[in-house]
C-alpha cells in the first residue's frame, strides 16, 4: 500500500508543479509530505479500509488525502490539525468511492440500478396505459 501510494502523490506533483508545497519548520518533524505520510498513512489506510470495505478504495481514498494536502499549497502547523485534515480528506474520498460504487454497481442482467428502474417506470406506465385502453375500449 505504502509504495503506490506514494508513487500516486509524486507522479501527480509532478504532472502538476504548483500543486508544490511550502514546508513550514515543525517540531514533529513532519516538515514534508512525505514525513506526514510515513506518520498518518498506515492509519488513514486502516480506517478508510474500514469505512469502503475494499483495498483499491481505500489506497485511492489515502492518496486522495495526500493529494489534497498537496494542492493545500502547505502542511498545517499541528501533528493534530493535520492529523484532522487528512483523516477528513480520507473519509470524504471514502465517501465519495461508496457513492461511486453504488451509483455504478449492475444487475445481473449487466446494466446499472438506475437504468433497470427507468425500463421499470417506463413498463409500469405502457402497462396503466393499456389496463385504461382495455377499460374504454
Amino acid at each position: 500500500m505504502h509504495c503506490s501510494v506514494k508513487e500516486g502523490v509524486s507522479q501527480t506533483l509532478q504532472q502538476n508543479p504548483a500543486a508544490g508545497i511550502n514546508r513550514a519548520a515543525r517540531a514533529d518533524g513532519a516538515d514534508d509530505l512525505e514525513s506526514a505520510f510515513d506518520l498518518h498513512g498506515s492509519a488513514l489506510y486502516r480506517y478508510a479500509l474500514g469505512v469502503t470495505g475494499s483495498r483499491e478504495d481505500a489506497e485511492d481514498a489515502v492518496q486522495e488525502a495526500f493529494v489534497r494536502l498537496a494542492r493545500a499549497g502547505r502542511i498545517p502547523c499541528s501533528g493534530q490539525v493535520l492529523a484532522r485534515y487528512l483523516f477528513r480528506a480520507a473519509c470524504n474520498a471514502a465517501i465519495s468511492a461508496l457513492r461511486r460504487r453504488r451509483r455504478d454497481r449492475t444487475v445481473p442482467l449487466g446494466i446499472s440500478a438506475n437504468t433497470a428502474a427507468s425500463r421499470y417506470r417506463y413498463a409500469m406506465a405502457r402497462l396503466r396505459l393499456q389496463l385504461e385502453d382495455e377499460r374504454n375500449g
